[in-house]
């Protein structure tokens, strides 16, 4: 950085050194940025590959565990909280 700002100056392209420091800022921000990302994102893909393929199971099986309790198919089933499973509205007895 100190090498690029020392030939921008003497070379007279750019006579502000504020704006000198703010270009070479920038350019090695984006090339650090631009490092990480031909090393870091390639050896990542396999693992976001994994958890995207795990989530997608993970949320199409709650559609599976819905449909077995019967939610929304049979009035007589409610939500499996242990009160209310397979009884109408509180009642003691379970309805046939």
């Amino acid at each position: 950085m100190a090498t690029a700002r020392t030939l921008l100056l003497r070379a007279d392209i750019v006579h502000d050194i504020g704006l000198i420091s703010l270009i070479v800022t920038a350019v090695g921000v984006a090339g650090s940025l631009l490092i990480w990302r031909a090393i870091t994102l390639p050896s990542l893909r396999p693992t976001f590959v994994f958890l995207i393929l795990t989530g997608s199971f993970d949320a199409m099986s709650r559609f599976g565990d819905l449909w077995t309790l019967g939610v929304g198919t049979n009035p007589t089933h409610r939500s499996f909280d242990g009160t209310t499973a397979g009884t109408q509205s509180g009642a003691t007895e379970p309805t046939p």
